[in-house]
């Protein structure tokens, strides 16, 4: 049993040495290894330790990300410690992200906002790359395609995609091709 609410509605995940990150709403998120037997408690953090915090994901170098209040935390995989923050990246709400990581490391983070919906893209110490508006941008999140294309939607059915180098938009400068709006 762990602490928050008794169900589970925020995603869990993974990371690469086979450390499982659970967290339940309004509960301390949990770094839990599977000992064959069971499991294991490796770390808890109080960073998220908000009633909801949307997903939280594990970075190509293993750190694991989850938001707090209106910023995204990055936290050592090994430890919970803190490493960096970003700037707000939501300011009518709480943040409530949904993200993709590509290859290198770089974070697309629909951030949840409806009137104030905005993607971004992060360095993985979290510094902002750009960011571009996104309308309406309450659960949906990015998704990333292949070759690097990353597709996001917001209200009204508009589809915005970007084509990625793997690290960030070519030339840097967020702009939408192939906009569709859908009847």
């Amino acid at each position: 049993g762990l602490a928050g609410d008794g169900d589970q509605e925020v995603p869990m995940t993974v990371g690469p040495d086979g450390t499982i990150y659970v967290k339940r709403d309004g509960g301390p998120l949990y770094a839990l290894t599977d000992t064959g037997a069971g499991f294991s408690i490796k770390w808890t953090s109080s960073v998220g330790l908000v009633f909801y915090s949307g997903h939280m994901g594990v970075g190509v170098d293993g750190s694991v990300y989850i938001a707090d209040g209106a910023q995204l935390a990055r936290l050592d995989p090994a430890t919970g410690d803190e490493l960096d923050r970003s700037a707000n990246l939501v300011s009518t709400s709480t943040l409530n992200p949904r993200f993709v990581i590509d290859p290198a490391g770089t974070l697309f983070v629909g951030n949840g906002g409806s009137n104030d919906g905005r993607l971004f893209s992060l360095a993985p110490d979290l510094t902002e790359n750009w960011s571009v508006l996104v309308p309406g941008l309450t659960r949906g999140g990015p998704a990333m395609g292949r070759f690097g294309t990353l597709v996001i939607a917001g209200r009204d059915f508009e589809l915005m995609a970007f084509r990625s180098d793997g690290t960030d938009v070519v030339d840097a400068t967020p702009a939408p091709f192939g906009l569709s709006v859908w009847p």
